[in-house]
């Protein structure tokens, strides 16, 4: 079992880590898991932010779901591959793992929710 953890951004008020679980305990290949934590200082303390902090109306967690479905039909190796697709629609709950660097929000999803685990992380 390895883990790794790096800082995506840092500042006095703001803080942004990822984190890469990977266990070999299995053939072919072993198992990943991600995550992603961001804390905001408020208060003198530091808390962390959810995506239900950033996108807090059904209609922006919408058009946050919508956003990640059309552009993992642009990319060829995803389940959304558009000639042969193995999923049609990205679910709400898989959006929950993100990081925040100085100009993004990056989602990144676990594996084999938008493609192989192989691949890495989407």
């Amino acid at each position: 079992m390895q883990y790794s953890l790096e800082t995506i951004f840092f500042s006095k008020d703001f803080i942004s880590l990822f984190g890469t679980l990977d266990v070999c305990d299995c053939l072919p290949h072993g198992r990943h898991h991600y995550e992603g934590r961001s804390y905001i200082k408020t208060g003198g303390q530091f808390k962390e932010i959810s995506i239900d902090d950033l996108f807090v109306s059904p209609s922006q967690k919408e058009f946050l779901r919508m956003y990640c479905e059309n552009e993992l039909r642009k990319n060829p190796i995803s389940y959304f591959e558009k000639n042969n697709p193995l999923k049609t629609r990205v679910d709400i709950e898989d959006l929950c793992t993100f990081v925040i660097d100085d100009r993004f929000l990056i989602i990144i999803f676990q594996p084999y929710v938008v493609g192989s685990g192989e691949d890495g992380p989407f």
